[in-house]
């Protein structure tokens, strides 16, 4: 079919007619037309001169998506939105870099929550409660990356039907104090909460997670840890580490971590941040040494190797052109592993 577009309901707003010929997404704001910087979306769109169907009336159910420079309200200048409960999905890049944008209360009829969409929010304050969001699927990346004044809980514990949280979803959120997540929940894309230091306490991870993506936490640094719920079996917590069960692979780690003896693979940003951290031991077991996995880690003076032969340092992950490590001095791994090699891919062969 064919679509069409009208302003005629806000002279400030253009809308599209989406496949089901019922409902329309709003695709442009003209802010120059606007004498208000508080905008209301509206529910319906009412066409009356038969440009579509004399008096018809349409349903918003979505913003559109955009890109870094094209979304609906990008760099608008808004102070405040006011959503229609009849909103659905609000798309990438909605309200990138509107840091006059001081407060949001989402509809609960929301479905997505787009990659960017409120990304650089930095205006926005007080705690996003989604408890009750019972239709949200999905938090797209960077949703709300460097919305540095939200504030206290972030509660998703009711959103029974989210099942992933997208890549830096939240990351640099550093006022968020506490987290919780939904037991439908599949997905946690990595560094979704990084540099999320205001964190304190414990995150769980319910037993419906399948897949973490490297180290959703890395920098929570005031973070003490993380338990994984009875039942999950794709991951666990041990020596107060997160793990990945079927490749025993260290994903998080805190200052008061233990690795556990059958751990083989210490992931990208492992330990990254853990200020505290001053002294640890790395199992027999252990193959590699991911990226910057203790980097940061400004106090630690003390890592020992139980397994000291065959290490070697590279800048690629692929180990192209590895240099030869002695890892005899207790000292000495640590200054590496936080300084000179810090960026470097660690593997022992043999």
């Amino acid at each position: 079919m064919e679509f069409k577009t009208v302003a005629l309901y806000y002279e400030y707003f253009t809308f599209k007619e989406n496949e089901d010929g019922q409902t329309v997404t709003l695709t442009d704001y003209n802010s120059s037309l606007s004498d208000s910087t508080d905008i209301v979306i509206p529910a319906t769109v009412d066409l009356v001169d038969g440009v579509w169907q004399d008096g018809f009336t349409y349903t918003v159910t979505a913003i559109a998506n955009g890109t870094s420079s094209t979304g609906v309200f990008y760099n608008s200048g808004i102070t405040s939105i006011t959503f229609p409960e009849t909103l659905e999905n609000i798309g990438n890049y909605a309200f990138y870099r509107c840091s006059g944008l001081t407060s949001i209360s989402l509809p609960s009829s929301l479905k997505a929550i787009g990659s960017y969409a409120f990304q650089n929010c930095s205006g926005l304050t007080g705690e996003l409660n989604l408890g009750g969001y019972t239709s949200l699927t999905s938090m797209g990346t960077y949703a709300f990356r460097n919305c540095s004044g939200l504030t206290g809980e972030l509660n998703l514990g009711g959103c029974t039907s989210l099942t992933s949280i997208g890549i830096s979803a939240f990351s640099s959120c550093s006022k968020l104090t506490s987290i919780t997540l939904p037991f439908s929940l599949t997905s946690i894309g990595s560094d979704a909460f990084q540099y999320c230091d205001g964190l304190t306490g414990t995150v769980t991870i319910p037993a419906s997670v399948t897949e973490i993506g490297e180290n959703p936490f890395v920098s929570c640094s005031n973070l003490e840890g993380i338990v994984v719920e009875e039942g999950n079996s794709e991951y666990y917590t041990e020596g107060n580490c997160l793990i990945e069960n079927s490749t025993k692979t260290l994903i998080t780690g805190f200052n008061n971590s233990t690795i556990p003896s059958d751990i083989k693979i210490i992931g990208d940003y492992a330990f990254r941040d853990c200020s505290g951290l001053t002294s640890i031991s790395l199992p027999s077991s252990l193959t590699s040494i991911g990226d910057r996995a203790f980097q940061y880690c400004t106090r630690l003076t003390s890592v020992t190797f139980e397994n000291t032969t065959g290490w070697e340092v590279s800048t690629s992950s692929s180990m192209t052109n590895p240099i030869s490590v002695v890892v005899t001095d207790p000292s000495v791994n640590a200054d590496n592993l936080t300084g000179q090699y810090r960026t470097y891919y660690w593997k022992r062969n043999g």
